[in-house]
């Protein structure tokens, strides 16, 4: 009776942890036409996701054509956009930005193109440029800044009225695009790529708009990391914990950094990035001046090739501490401080509170000069 017991019961976890997984894989179905019948067709499909992984594997399938329609299924974790190669002894056809998704998409092949019909693909297709971007007149008016609609946000009259409410106005869009197009998986990607246009409020709605799914995807959860992180980085918050690297692998941590007492301006830059070089430069012109026993700079670079970043370190002769944020097992450094442009910087007291960020080359050394951390002003 005890055997009849456990077996059953396997059986009845098997089922549940089986019903459980299969209910999170996407099942995509693919037809395939063709205008005549084609021998040793091959497709090779691929993650296209912007440089974001996810976790779907790569996919190359043998169909075997019986006339000119043929299907095949695929079992992915999620969503995700594709780039797709179709090759036979006759023709090599290939397109990009094919969303899959939980449907059924027609892939009609001719000789020079591919068709490819579904209702996630119909709304990329129609939205594939501009959909959730800044409008130009918004992103061209004098004064526009991210950080300034931030800091409006919490002004009761903004320094700006005529750019807030164009902004206003804007958001209001993406709320109502976003909300009427909640299921496509393309919205969610645009989403993702405006975040940081967004304040975090009209963020967090956009976000809880989508179904359970899409926020579980990888492009979900990078704009719920994003809205966490920039919690964490209002003014008078706490330094975050990382790790960084230096020029000869060795690792440093942010206690170490924090153990100083002193004030700290992290500075993001890259060595393909011409404006941080630049602002680089007029911090080495102003760095005799600075009592290092007050504050120290530290850069970080946000390089994916370490190479480049130790060369343009070798070039610009960076005279105080220059880290790398490498990939750890974790997250990377630019991740926790919700980093998608540069150069940017961020202040922090003796206490490791946060109290600039973004601080121009100008407010930077009238800082110092009123807070005596330059020698002169001892």
């Amino acid at each position: 009776m005890r055997i009849i017991s456990l077996c059953l019961l396997f059986v009845f976890t098997f089922s549940l942890s089986y019903s459980q997984s299969a209910k999170k894989m996407c099942v995509v179905k693919l037809i395939f036409k063709v205008p005549y019948p084609i021998k040793n067709l091959s497709v090779k499909i691929e993650n296209a996701g912007f440089g974001i992984a996810n976790s779907n594997p790569l996919e190359i399938l043998n169909l075997e054509l019986k006339g000119t329609v043929t299907h095949k299924t695929l079992f992915l974790n999620e969503p995700c956009l594709a780039n797709i190669l179709i090759l036979s002894d006759s023709m090599q056809i290939s397109g990009s930005g094919i969303v899959l998704s939980k449907e059924k998409i027609e892939i009609s092949i001719d000789s020079v193109a591919l068709e490819i019909d579904s209702k996630q693909n119909t709304f990329y297709k129609e939205n594939a440029m501009l959909y959730l971007r800044p409008p130009d007149l918004l992103v061209r008016t004098k004064g526009y800044s991210r950080d300034i609609v931030r800091k409006n946000y919490k002004l009761k009259i903004p320094d700006n009225i005529r750019l807030f409410k164009m902004y206003e106005e804007y958001e209001r869009n993406v709320l109502s695009d976003v909300k009427a197009n909640a299921k496509y998986y393309y919205g969610l990607v645009c989403l993702s790529h405006i975040k940081s246009e967004l304040s975090l409020y009209t963020l967090q709605k956009c976000f809880d708009y989508l179904p359970i799914g899409l926020k579980q995807s990888t492009y979900g959860k990078i704009i719920i990391a994003h809205i966490e992180d920039s919690k964490n980085l209002s003014l008078g918050s706490i330094m975050p914990d990382f790790e960084l690297a230096d020029t000869t692998g060795k690792n440093i941590n942010s206690d170490e950094l924090k153990s100083r007492k002193k004030y700290l301006l992290l500075d993001f830059w890259a060595s393909w990035c011409a404006p941080c070089r630049e602002k680089m430069k007029y911090l080495k012109s102003i760095y005799a001046e600075i009592d290092t026993s007050k504050i120290d700079i530290v850069s970080i670079s946000i390089d994916e090739n370490v190479e480049k970043w130790k060369k343009a370190t070798i070039e610009e002769k960076v005279p105080w501490e220059n880290y790398y944020d490498f990939l750890s097992i974790k997250r990377t450094v630019s991740t926790i401080f919700a980093i998608d442009e540069i150069p940017v910087n961020f202040l922090y007291d003796r206490n490791n509170l946060l109290v600039q960020k973004n601080i121009g080359d100008n407010s930077f050394y009238e800082f110092l000069k009123k807070e005596g951390m330059l020698k002169s002003t001892k």
